[in-house]
């Protein structure tokens, strides 16, 4: 790791942000590449019960039938619904680590990360779950998923960690994808079957063989990627601190800076049915494009929520925020296409890059 790595690391390890102030009565504390490793400081670490359709929620998915919505947050919770407009449920959680990311493998199979290198899985569309992994001495939250299929996967974390499974989650190998360990924030896969990852000191990897090899992309930017977005068209969006966008038409060989009008860290992204791609992120900061993400528009909400993960529900988009599961204000309402894995997570937006 480079001496300037370093330093931004540990000023970054430095800042401390409340996300949540005066919300359940806890804060959030970031420690470490803004938000790689969020620590939440409460009065009880006891079942949020009632609460906990409005908790801190940082990943939220659906199904591919979109028969089933779940979405993950503080304390191991995990929320779940079925059919639009149904009530949500807090399903038995085998943890109360702060979980990060879910993630359908298809309609049936589902995987959740978190901290303490956590992985959980369930079998039955998030109704039940086991727990799969866990090693709290990695001092290594999990920050997003990928499966190619229901059998295999990678889990992508801070600190370069990366596992792979073959068989559905049963065992799992290490990999080592990127030198110096940065946080993998981000991953995606376009309709041609390459994989993107994107992170940490403008980490941009491709894979066009299902993850059995990387490719180090030369990135336009060496500042921290919250997420990665593939288009239905085959372009790739790539979006992190500080408003920061940028969009490639060839596989990532190249990229071009798309000037928006954002400086909030952007979080996460989703490409709707009839092409509108929406990126959201601190502050309430949401971008709306309709030219296939060469230009955004700003459809900022009111309330300024963190907003950390987005899904289309009954037609409608909704995010995981810093209180719960909320809908969209000002985005069009249309089926979404493909989400990305994005960092699902806060960070403070001090960095100066």
């Amino acid at each position: 790791m480079s001496l300037l790595a370093a330093a931004s690391r540990a000023c970054l390890r430095a800042t401390l942000l409340a996300v949540a102030s005066g919300m359940l009565r806890f804060s959030v504390v970031l420690v470490g590449a803004l938000g790689a490793t969020i620590a939440v400081v409460s009065t009880t670490t006891a079942a949020l019960g009632a609460d906990a359709e409005k908790a801190l929620l940082l990943s939220v998915a659906v199904s591919p039938d979109a028969g089933t919505v779940l979405a993950v947050g503080q304390h191991g919770t995990i929320l779940r619904r079925e059919s639009v407009g149904g009530a949500w449920t807090q399903i038995d959680s085998p943890t109360d680590v702060l979980l990060t990311c879910v993630e359908f493998a298809d309609d049936q199979h589902v995987l959740a990360g978190g901290h303490d290198a956590t992985l959980l899985g369930s079998t039955d569309a998030g109704r039940t779950w086991s727990l799969l992994e866990s090693d709290p001495e990695a001092e290594a939250p999990f920050l997003s998923l990928w499966f190619e299929d229901p059998m295999h996967g990678f889990a992508l974390g801070a600190y370069g960690l990366v596992l792979e499974t073959l068989d559905g989650g049963e065992t799992w190998d290490a990999r080592d994808l990127a030198e110096e360990g940065p946080h993998l924030y981000g991953v995606a896969s376009t309709p041609d079957d390459s994989v993107f990852v994107a992170g940490e000191f403008g980490t941009l990897l491709r894979s066009g063989d299902g993850g059995e090899t990387w490719t180090v992309l030369d990135s336009p930017y060496d500042g921290t990627f919250f997420g990665a977005l593939a288009l239905s068209g085959g372009a790739v969006i790539v979006f992190g601190l500080r408003g920061n966008v940028y969009r490639s038409d060839d596989a990532g060989s190249t990229w071009t800076k798309i000037e928006v009008d954002a400086s909030a860290s952007l979080l996460t992204g989703l490409e709707l049915a009839d092409g509108t791609v929406v990126l959201a992120g601190l502050a309430g900061s949401v971008l709306e494009s309709r030219d296939g993400g060469r230009s955004f528009q700003p459809k900022n909400r009111a309330d300024r929520l963190a907003l950390t993960g987005l899904v289309s529900i009954g037609g409608e988009v909704w995010a995981s925020s810093e209180h719960g599961v909320v809908p969209l204000s000002g985005s069009t309402a249309h089926a979404d296409v493909r989400a990305a894995a994005s960092a699902d997570h806060a960070d403070a937006g001090t960095d100066a890059r």
